[in-house]
């Protein structure tokens, strides 16, 4: 779930009929309130952003016996298309740019992809094909700055496990890699190999999330119940925010609760909690990490992207995958 470069589009993925769904909607659009389908796929449907264009991948994080395949919506087109005839958005994408057959050898960027990227480099974690057909984790670098695209397989990594997120520091010399049910990840280096680990005590294992804070030399990982605090340059724990302490009802068991997404305001004073099983969000003093503040949704509140400058924070529910947004005076 991610705002476009203005913060004007909010683009969202949902499952529908048994599909993986990705949706814009213009919260402001003068029409209405319409949500348009972009994309639906029965396959897991991951999508990312660049400063000009949306970025989806279909089948993450693994094709069996090939490599991903990514398509490349200009915002500037999609904007435009919303605004004209938003019901009937996907007849107007025609031509889109895809890329697909990665390999661990560098190519050439056609010139549409480059030109989109402007500049930018998208780094995405899942699965390559090896030489022997075999699938190693790796992860896929689409640079557009040396008008590049390949894989860099991740040795450090057994077969079976999963990566799930890269998310390059602010710097963008490193990259941090979390994995599937752990309670460790992994920091690369510009060169894409291993530079260090980052643990935190955890009783359970589990899928942590990696939001960088602005203006600040840290790193707030989401895990459990609990936001764990590092120091990006020493990749030292340095504080612990313990946002679900109390045991909910999930499932028919009795579970501590967990965190979601994690967002910031721009001048990374606030942050910003999801709390699914509480169905609320969560206001925090970055410096202190003292909560300030509290808002409670008519959604279990999974995914959420503060629209800085608009005084609004957009959110996901867990189960229904329905939007919904609250308010704040300080984003």
């Amino acid at each position: 779930m991610f705002l476009d470069s203005g913060g004007e589009t909010l683009y969202y993925i949902r499952r529908v009929d048994g599909h993986d769904s990705l949706f814009a909607h213009q919260p402001d659009h003068p029409r209405g309130d319409y949500h348009a389908m972009l994309q639906s796929s029965p396959g897991r449907l991951m999508a990312w952003r660049t400063k000009q264009c949306v970025v989806s991948c279909d089948g993450w994080p693994r094709v069996q016996g090939n490599s991903l395949t990514f398509r490349f919506l200009s915002q500037a087109r999609l904007r435009d298309a919303l605004r004209r005839q938003p019901r009937s958005v996907n007849e107007q994408l025609t031509g889109v740019p895809s890329l697909g057959e990665f390999s661990f050898e560098a190519r050439q960027l056609p010139p549409q992809i480059y030109e989109l990227l402007a500049g930018e480099a998208l780094h995405v974690a899942g699965f390559a094909s090896a030489q022997d057909g075999v699938m190693v984790p790796a992860l896929y670098v689409l640079d557009g700055r040396a008008a590049a695209y390949f894989a860099v397989p991740l040795p450090f990594l057994e077969s079976t496990t999963i990566p799930s997120a890269a998310v390059t520091e602010p710097s963008g010399k490193r990259h941090w890699l979390t994995v599937g049910e752990s309670n460790h990840l992994f920091v690369l280096n510009e060169k894409y190999e291993l530079a260090s680990d980052v643990l935190w005590p955890a009783e359970e294992q589990g899928l942590a999330r990696v939001a960088f804070v602005p203006h600040r030399n840290e790193a707030w990982v989401s895990a459990h119940s609990s936001v764990f605090v590092f120091d990006t340059s020493s990749h030292k724990l340095v504080g612990e925010i313990n946002a679900e302490p109390g045991l909910r009802w999930h499932r028919g068991e009795r579970v501590r609760g967990f965190v979601g997404a994690v967002g910031f305001n721009g001048a990374g004073t606030r942050a910003y909690l999801a709390r699914p099983l509480s169905g609320d969000v969560l206001e925090l003093d970055v410096a202190s990490r003292k909560q300030t503040g509290i808002f409670p949704m008519t959604v279990d509140p999974l995914e959420l992207a503060c629209a800085h400058g608009k005084g609004r924070v957009y959110v996901q529910g867990l189960r229904s995958g329905a939007i919904s947004w609250f308010a704040c005076h300080d984003i």
